[in-house]
């Protein structure tokens, strides 16, 4: 958390929150420390999310962490939830169930 909050000049700790809580959500996809990188004048992970994930979904997730301006463009948490909620519902419950086992096997052999 603090390597992010470092590599994208936290001013203000905002970003540094924001950062940590990408950096937990990276770590539960890819069983891996989040690294940044700048392109242009945004901040971007070395790392995609893996294809068994919602690109989409994560990329803006990473691109709106990663991107606060300032205390007066907080993300909109709200909307976040509530379009994260409507992915894991629209996912039948056997389906999120084997996701959730796939994803635990794979990264069981990524740790070998």
């Amino acid at each position: 958390v603090a390597a992010v909050a470092s590599q994208i000049s936290v001013s203000s700790g905002i970003n540094a929150e924001y950062g940590g809580l990408l950096s937990c959500v990276h770590m539960m996809i890819h069983n891996e420390y989040l690294s940044v990188r700048k392109v242009g004048e945004r901040w971007v992970p070395t790392k995609r999310p893996h294809r068994r994930v919602d690109g989409e979904f994560y990329g803006m997730l990473y691109d709106t962490f990663l991107n606060v301006p300032d205390c007066d463009s907080l993300p909109d948490l709200e909307g976040i939830i509530d379009r994260l909620d409507g992915m894991l519902k629209a996912m039948p419950t056997r389906s999120r169930a084997e996701s959730l086992t796939e994803h635990y096997h794979f990264m069981e052999k990524m740790n070998k």
